[in-house]
């Protein structure tokens, strides 16, 4: 194809391409726009929402300045409030589809005027089911929503000032028709669990215990005596609570308060944030039985400090909530990243020791090529170190010599952060009995009382490991055998 030809070609596309991209597609733009119910209106400029249905009536109101010409977020919900209720959050998910419902409200084609039935109740409209007002700042609209047609399955709506009855499709009522309570955000607890420092819990029937952390891990057991705490199961605690949501709200009222029972010595929980010590978020929850469809149900409720109403929660997370204390305890002896590990020293009392080292990637034990598999599940042997069976408050007070009567050994892992460039640290294991015949042993991290626990023998064989099981040379031999 010669020159001319191909700019021709190019020539007559691109001329194609400009008259779809400034002409066909803005002209089916505008077409769209044309359908639009509320042509004005927008997330960006809505000011005020007012809503009346089946369930009663209720206004949603930025608490931007009306004057306030700028484009403030409004789709944020944060930047919403309840008229009847100003303290209370509003539902992000809620706000979303009633904003998005009104600004792509869009119909086909408006009933013929001269088709249209004088009788306004064919469309639903002499006692609409759900009417919305909508303020900006340069005007105000109004819209009924009616009966649904059952053939073309679109909700007949109309709108002030407009003589003309529209089908449209239903979203609008499902995002309207709601109660007060479904615009409420039903989160009660707004917080970020590396902020909090202190967890803390009373109640009648429950085991008080407090939490404390100095950077939202390595939690510690402070009351009703020290104890280390198991990090993953205090944050399932913590996740729990930020997980709690309302299905119902109620006024708290004295009256309501003695009904769903907060006077009687209720569950308490008390949470401080960093840089927060002087203002505690407080919650109270109980758990009474309910008369519902004239049938007995238990259910539970909640008031936190900062929210203005009772709540009633799903389920009953009051067990969940308040779990004793050797739940809360820890039970693994060992923390530490595998690759990290430069060398196991592993020592008995009575029989042989063993020095296990890496060097450029390879491990040897005692100077001699060691079989990596089997280190590296010794490795997670130690890092798997769980505790049968807790030891209790009087292991925990005793001395040493007390507390190991007749000593087994010592395991020394030597942990180097290269990334951080730190100086090595060591975990030391300490390993023992109480007497000759007992079943059990015992185990202290670091000279640490508060980290003494029991094991079994199984798991002595396993983290107490012999030569020939860690040679590579005894390995290979055994295999020639």
């Amino acid at each position: 194809m010669s020159f001319k030809k191909t700019f021709f070609l190019a020539l007559i596309l691109f001329c194609i391409g400009g008259y779809f991209k400034y002409f066909q597609l803005p002209k089916e733009e505008r077409a769209e726009r044309t359908k639009l119910i509320l042509k004005d209106v927008s997330p960006k400029n809505a000011k005020e929402i007012f809503i009346k249905n089946s369930h009663g009536s209720f206004t949603l109101t930025t608490k931007q300045n009306k004057t306030d010409k700028s484009e403030p977020t409004n789709t944020d919900s944060n930047n919403w409030s309840i008229k009847e209720l100003p303290d209370a959050k509003v539902d992000q998910v809620s706000l979303n589809l009633l904003l998005d419902a009104l600004t792509d409200l869009k119909f086909a084609n408006p009933l013929k005027l001269d088709e249209q039935s004088e009788d306004l109740g064919v469309y639903g409209f002499k006692e609409p089911l759900v009417k919305i007002e909508i303020k900006t700042n340069e005007l105000e609209s109004e819209i009924e929503l009616g009966k649904l047609n059952d053939y073309l399955y679109q909700r007949y709506i109309r709108r002030s000032g407009d003589p003309n009855i529209y089908l449209v499709n239903d979203t609008i009522f499902t995002a309207s028709n709601k109660t007060l309570d479904d615009f409420r955000d039903k989160m009660l607890f707004l917080f970020y669990e590396s902020d909090l420092r202190e967890i803390e819990t009373s109640g009648a029937k429950i085991s008080p215990f407090k939490l404390k952390s100095t950077n939202g891990d390595d939690w510690q057991i402070k009351s009703p005596r020290e104890y280390l705490a198991d990090d993953d199961r205090v944050k399932l605690l913590i996740k729990t609570i930020k997980n709690l949501k309302a299905e119902k709200f109620f006024e708290k009222n004295d009256e309501n308060l003695k009904k769903y029972g907060f006077t009687n010595q209720p569950l308490k929980i008390k949470l401080i944030l960093k840089q927060q010590e002087n203002r505690a978020i407080e919650a109270l929850l109980s758990k009474v039985e309910i008369e519902e469809n004239n049938n007995k149900k238990t259910r539970t409720f909640i008031t936190v400090s900062d929210n203005i109403s009772i709540a009633q929660l799903s389920g009953n997370p009051i067990e969940d909530l308040s779990p004793i204390i050797n739940d809360l305890r820890a039970k693994k002896f060992l923390k530490f990243d595998e690759n990290e590990i430069k060398s196991i020293k592993i020592e008995r009392k009575e029989g042989e020791s063993l020095m296990i080292e890496k060097q450029e990637g390879i491990w040897s034990v005692n100077q001699k090529e060691a079989d990596a598999p089997f280190i590296e599940q010794l490795i997670r042997d130690f890092r798997d170190l769980t505790a049968k069976n807790l030891a209790n408050d009087s292991d925990l007070e005793k001395s040493e010599e007390d507390f190991f009567k007749k000593s087994f050994g010592t395991i020394t892992l030597t942990i180097v952060n290269k990334d951080e460039q730190k100086e090595a640290k060591q975990i030391i294991l300490k390993v023992g009995k109480s007497n000759e015949k007992s079943d059990n042993y015992l185990a202290q991290l670091n000279d640490n009382k508060l980290t003494r626990h029991f094991l079994e023998q199984s798991q002595i064989k396993k983290i107490f490991p012999t030569f020939e099981q860690l040679s590579k040379s005894s390995a290979i031999n055994s295999g020639e055998k």
